[in-house]
C-alpha cells in the first residue's frame, strides 16, 4: 500500500480532495485520477446528451420540449457537480475536526445516502410498476422525472451543504464523534 505523500497545495487543488490524485503518490499527472475522471465524463455525457437532444427534439416546431429536455440536462449535470463539492467539503470538515479518514469518508457517504433515501426516492412512486400498458408507464415515468428534477432544483437553490436532511445529520454525527 502506498503511503499518500500530498502537499497542502496539492490537496486544495483537487476537484475531489478526499480521492488521491497522482501527485500523491509522486506522479507528475492528474490525468488519469479519479476526481479528474469525473470532471471529464460528466463534461462528456452532457455534450453527448445535448447532441443526442439537439438531433432528437431540435427539428420539432414547438421548441418547448427541446427546453425542458436541455433543462433537465443541465440541472443533472449541475447536481453531479454539487454532489462532488459536498462530497469533499464535508469530507474536509469532518477529517479536520476528528481526525478519522475512513469515518469523514463513511459519514460523507451515509450522508448521501440520507439525503437521496429521503429527498429522492418519493419521486420514484410515480412509476408505474405495471409495464403492460406502456402509455401509463410512460406517463409514469415522465411524471417521476420531472418530480425528481423538482427535488434536484430545490437542492441546488438551497445548495447540499445548507439543505436540512444532510446539516442536521453531519451536525449530529460530528458533535458525537468531535
Amino acid at each position: 500500500m502506498h503511503k499518500q505523500v500530498c502537499s497542502k497545495t496539492i490537496r486544495d487543488g483537487a476537484f475531489i480532495k478526499f480521492i488521491p490524485s497522482l501527485a500523491d503518490f509522486g506522479s507528475s499527472s492528474d490525468s488519469g485520477t479519479l476526481h479528474h475522471r469525473f470532471k471529464e465524463s460528466l463534461r462528456q455525457v452532457k455534450e453527448a446528451q445535448n447532441l443526442y437532444i439537439a438531433d432528437r427534439l431540435e427539428h420539432l416546431a414547438n421548441r418547448v420540449v427541446h427546453d425542458v429536455a436541455i433543462q433537465l440536462l443541465d440541472d443533472s449535470t449541475r447536481f453531479v457537480a454539487e454532489i462532488l463539492e459536498f462530497m469533499e467539503d464535508l469530507y474536509q470538515s469532518c477529517n479536520d475536526s476528528f481526525g478519522a479518514t475512513t469515518e469523514a469518508c463513511e459519514l460523507v457517504c451515509h450522508c448521501l445516502e440520507e439525503l437521496f433515501t429521503k429527498q429522492m426516492k418519493p419521486s420514484l412512486k410515480f412509476v408505474v410498476s405495471d409495464l403492460q400498458e406502456p402509455r401509463r408507464a410512460c406517463v409514469g415515468v415522465i411524471h417521476a422525472a420531472f418530480s425528481l428534477n423538482v427535488k434536484v432544483r430545490e437542492l441546488l437553490f438551497i445548495s447540499l451543504k445548507n439543505h436540512h436532511s444532510t446539516t442536521n445529520f453531519s451536525c449530529s454525527v460530528c458533535n458525537e464523534d468531535g
